[in-house]
């Protein structure tokens, strides 16, 4: 009898060996959220099953689905910030996952966009999420903007995504020259900003090299090189910095009178993680 149940024992401590692991949750797909509303995110590595997740950002609901490939986050009460999640299940827990939550509406990048001609439209005001999916891969956005106006294009992706990518921002005329570029400006993310010489269709045109450099003399990319491109022609905080009494004073874009510093587009959000508390009431 020994010899009938003993191979069908192993097998079993085998499959339990095997399916017993603790979450290997890589990334999220997109990387961010609109405040005030939901979305279902994808998520990257390899998750395991029995799965969970946890964060302490106030007014975020986030539910990992049955089958542990998506993750539905409500942000209806969320303000604009950077949450961290934790998935985990009983065999332990994976690393900490940043889930940014902006102010702009929300798209995603879609191929192919290669080239100027072939760019992806997007509003004017608006935060792409996008990936570089693999060596070579250029990504280009075309909007409509008027004489006058000033555009801020900033880049979220190495130091705030941890994505191994030296980002390049580019703006090209409607005839598809370079007119403004960029290689750096926060670590290895790159910002600009562009006064709109006569109206027409700009270009935005973003692309990588690696964040550890080596040999390859060519475009980089990869299922990491995930971006967070914000493009607006409105109010932009680019930093704060302390006045009399206490007072934070917005330094930026776009900015009029009385900003409201919590509810405005910017980096200032992101400096959450350097321990920045905005209250919800703040206003220049």
């Amino acid at each position: 009898m020994l010899r009938i149940y003993l191979p069908s024992l192993f097998f079993a401590f085998l499959v339990s060996t095997a399916t017993a692991a603790a979450p290997d949750v890589s990334g999220l797909e997109p990387t961010g959220v609109q405040a005030g509303q939901s979305a279902d995110l994808v998520l990257q590595g390899k998750p395991a099953l029995p799965l969970s997740v946890v964060t302490d950002y106030p007014g975020l609901a986030v539910t990992v689905s049955e089958d542990g490939k998506s993750l539905h986050v409500d942000a209806a009460q969320a303000p604009a910030g950077v949450a961290f999640l934790r998935f985990h299940n009983p065999e332990g827990a994976s690393d900490l996952i940043p889930l940014h939550i902006g102010l702009l509406p929300e798209t995603t990048e879609t191929e192919p966009n290669n080239h100027w001609r072939d760019a992806q439209n997007v509003a004017a005001q608006t935060t792409i999420n996008g990936v570089l999916h693999a060596g070579g891969e250029v990504d280009t956005f075309g909007c409509e903007l008027e004489q006058g106006q000033t555009l801020v294009a900033a880049v979220d992706a190495n130091t705030a995504l941890a994505s191994p990518m030296d980002a390049v921002l580019q703006i090209l005329s409607p005839e598809g020259f370079v007119l403004e570029q960029v290689d750096d400006a926060y670590g290895n993310d790159p910002q600009l900003t562009f006064v709109v010489p006569t109206t027409g269709r700009y270009f935005v045109r973003l692309f990588a090299f690696p964040s550890a450099p080596n040999s390859t003399i060519n475009f980089a990319g990869g299922k990491d090189y995930q971006y967070r491109l914000t493009l607006t022609n409105g109010p932009f905080i680019d930093h704060l910095f302390e006045g009399a009494e206490g007072q934070l004073n917005p330094h930026g874009w776009n900015l009029g009178e009385g900003v409201d510093v919590a509810n405005t587009p910017g980096r200032h959000h992101y400096r959450r993680l350097l321990n920045l508390s905005l209250p919800a009431n703040v206003i220049t």
